[in-house]
């Protein structure tokens, strides 16, 4: 029983010590409130993008004040069942107003 409890513990703290988030910023301001947010799929570690490029100045008609991506438990757990070979990150952008 202990090593069942372990094994689960040690699968958690991989899951969960694998999430990033990476914040860009356009300007000093730093909006939190994203407006739009997909999910951007990467194929074979990452050499192959398989959904269109993000581009914030078409989504955001005043220009675009932050972008966040983002993978969290979820696209981890994701990840463990296919391996390397996909990869999905969410993306968000949070528009000027």
């Amino acid at each position: 029983m202990n090593l069942y409890r372990n094994v689960l513990l040690g699968l958690l703290f991989l899951i969960l010590s694998s999430c990033h988030t990476i914040h860009l910023k356009n300007g000093k301001t730093y909006n939190k409130q994203y407006d739009t947010a997909d999910f951007h799929h990467i194929f074979v570690l990452g050499f192959v993008e398989f959904s269109d490029p993000v581009v914030p100045q078409n989504m955001c008609p005043n220009g675009w004040d932050s972008v966040r991506t983002r993978t969290g438990p979820l696209q981890i757990l994701v990840g463990a069942f296919t391996g390397p070979i996909y990869s999905p990150r969410e993306v968000s952008v949070a528009c000027k107003k």
